[in-house]
């Protein structure tokens, strides 16, 4: 006869299989509407994903055309580099799209010559921004610079950057930037074609609308 310790092992053995072979056959069961409109609710592109930028730089560039003689000349003629003045740069960015992939947008700049000739030119640009690590945002902008002082002129530019955020909302800015300008006849041509690349750096702030 066996005792009432061995029939409740054996109960308890048969109930945790049954328990178990009714778990398995749930699991393999189709998943229902709610489970995939879950399922696709969270594999969607975060596209309400947003950010702000707001700008604040200083930088220098160098010119490789000077045909009217500008001030810090580094050579002998009028194709020689020379340096353009310290100037102020200050901007506002905005970009949308998915926060995992590249953001479009568009960028506003200001930029004011800080010494020598009065200098002020804006620009509007094309944005586009990349975030590959929390703590790392990289840009790239395409667009016009319209130069208001000393004299008004069109140009190109195009800019290439990175910050590097120290806190969710605050970081540090690196970008280098070309520009392109066509100025006035000058002795040796009829239209001057003037190249300026910049260094730029400074702060950012970074508001981020997470979707």
């Amino acid at each position: 006869m066996r005792s009432p310790v061995g029939l409740g092992l054996v109960v308890l053995l048969l109930t945790g299989q049954a328990s178990a072979d009714e778990d398995e056959l749930l699991m393999e069961e189709a998943p229902t509407t709610e489970d995939l409109d879950d399922y696709a609710q969270l594999s969607r592109p975060r596209e309400g994903f947003g950010r702000v930028l707001v700008h604040s730089h200083f930088g220098r560039g160098l010119r490789f055309n000077n045909p009217f003689r500008l001030e810090r000349q580094l050579g002998d003629t009028e194709k020689s580099l020379s340096a353009t003045a310290v100037y102020h740069d200050v901007g506002l960015a905005f970009a949308i799209g998915d926060a995992d992939l590249v953001q479009h947008g568009a960028s506003l700049r200001l930029s004011i010559g800080l010494d020598g000739v009065p200098q002020q030119a804006f620009s509007l640009s094309y944005l586009a921004t990349w975030q590959p690590d929390p703590a790392w945002l990289t840009y790239g902008r395409l667009g016009l610079s319209v130069l208001t002082v000393p004299d008004a002129n069109l140009g190109g530019e195009l800019g290439l950057g990175g910050i590097f955020l120290f806190t969710g909302a605050f970081g540090l800015n690196l970008e280098l930037v070309g520009n392109l300008f066509y100025g006035a006849a000058s002795f040796e041509s009829e239209l001057s074609a003037v190249p300026i690349v910049s260094l730029q750096g400074g702060l950012v702030f970074n508001y981020e609308v997470l979707p």
